[in-house]
């Protein structure tokens, strides 16, 4: 074996080790299709440094995969609408590009956020001293959910907050999934950089 195909074969291997998060079949066609894409480019026969040429462009093997990865977990979550499909292919994302560990971040705060309004709405019934929007000083508020000891200041909503938490929470969830999905569909559209 030459030394420009032992080398191919090298950053062939390192590929699909990087894209073990992929099936089987898929790792086949991918790293079958990059052969075939560095031999053409390189020549048949080509030498170690037409093949280390063709590999340059290519990137790292690792980056590469993580590439592959990351928008075979975007096109799955493309058309979802369940929060965790987003949130987990968000994370995939986020290990590879900052704009990703944005999306994701901003899609936890909100998802956290809803939760929240909802815990507190669906609780009060059951504990309605302990849960709510308290005013604590002239410019601190609390919202409790009931756990531990009732706050010391004024509840502002009082029942009310059974349908203004509900109608927030569907509110923030359903706008913290489209901004998911946007933010899903913007990164499919552009490439991924390396983290430095």
């Amino acid at each position: 074996m030459d030394d420009g195909k032992r080398r191919l074969e090298a950053y062939l291997a390192d590929l699909r080790r990087g894209l073990a998060a992929l099936p089987e079949a898929e790792r086949d066609e991918i790293v079958a299709e990059l052969r075939g894409h560095v031999v053409e480019t390189a020549g048949v026969g080509a030498s170690e440094n037409a093949v280390a040429a063709a590999l340059e462009r290519l990137g790292s093997p690792r980056h590469l995969a993580a590439q592959y990865v990351t928008s075979n977990a975007l096109a799955g979550a493309a058309h979802g609408r369940a929060p965790w499909t987003i949130v987990r292919s968000l994370s995939r994302v986020a290990g590879v590009s900052l704009a990703g560990l944005s999306a994701l971040a901003g899609c936890v705060v909100g998802y956290g956020l809803g939760l929240s309004l909802a815990l507190a709405a669906l609780h009060k019934p059951i504990a309605p001293d302990r849960v709510g929007l308290w005013r604590l000083g002239e410019d601190t508020y609390s919202l409790t959910l009931g756990f531990g000891e009732p706050p010391r200041g004024q509840e502002l909503l009082g029942w009310w907050l059974v349908p203004i938490g509900l109608l927030a929470a569907a509110g923030v969830l359903w706008l913290t999934t489209g901004l998911g999905r946007w933010s899903i569909q913007t990164l499919r559209r552009r490439p991924l950089r390396p983290a430095p």
